[in-house]
């Protein structure tokens, strides 16, 4: 059973055995249904890398339909701080098809973040999702502050590291 549409098939089935006495015939139904599916991928980088802290960087991911039925109502979705900034997707997505969605990347405050990308679409028959993780660090410059006793170092995620003389309680971390 290999459909090449959606649609209902019935085929009338004839079962024929011998009973041992005569050649007996059993009729019935089979009936189904069937739709074409799309399936989503995608493709393109994920990790968007290291950027100092008010920069931005930005990605490309490619949207790809595999299956062979239209998905609709195609969604894509991220929180901060990436940004989808650019989708030539629309709503729908053809069978044999790709879109590109474009990714942005920056934030005030440095860390490393990781969100999902999340594409909700209905594959034909039902609702499903495509997602991925996308990620990227942001960063400071880093800052080294040194005298005859202290020496202080900001580092590229922002925290802040001392060492040298510490008799009256100069030292520590933030």
């Amino acid at each position: 059973f290999a459909p090449t549409a959606d649609n209902t098939y019935e085929q009338a089935v004839s079962l024929n055995y011998f009973d041992g006495y005569s050649t007996q015939s059993l009729p019935f139904s089979l009936k189904g249904a069937s739709y074409l599916r799309a399936i989503l991928a995608a493709t393109g980088f994920f990790n968007l890398g290291k950027l100092p802290i008010t920069d931005r960087t930005t990605t490309e991911i490619t949207i790809s339909n595999k299956g062979l039925g239209m998905a609709t109502a195609v969604a894509p979705a991220i929180s901060v701080p990436f940004q989808v900034t650019q989708s030539n997707c629309g709503t729908a997505l053809a069978a044999s098809t790709s879109c590109t969605l474009r990714l942005d990347f920056s934030s005030d405050s440095p860390g490393a973040f990781s969100k999902t990308l999340s594409i909700p679409y209905h594959e034909g028959d039902h609702a499903a999702a495509l997602s991925a993780t996308i990620s990227g660090t942001a960063t400071v410059p880093v800052l080294l502050s040194a005298n005859g006793n202290h020496t202080c170092v900001r580092t590229e995620t922002g925290s802040l590291r001392c060492w040298g003389h510490g008799n009256y309680g100069q030292l520590g971390y933030e």
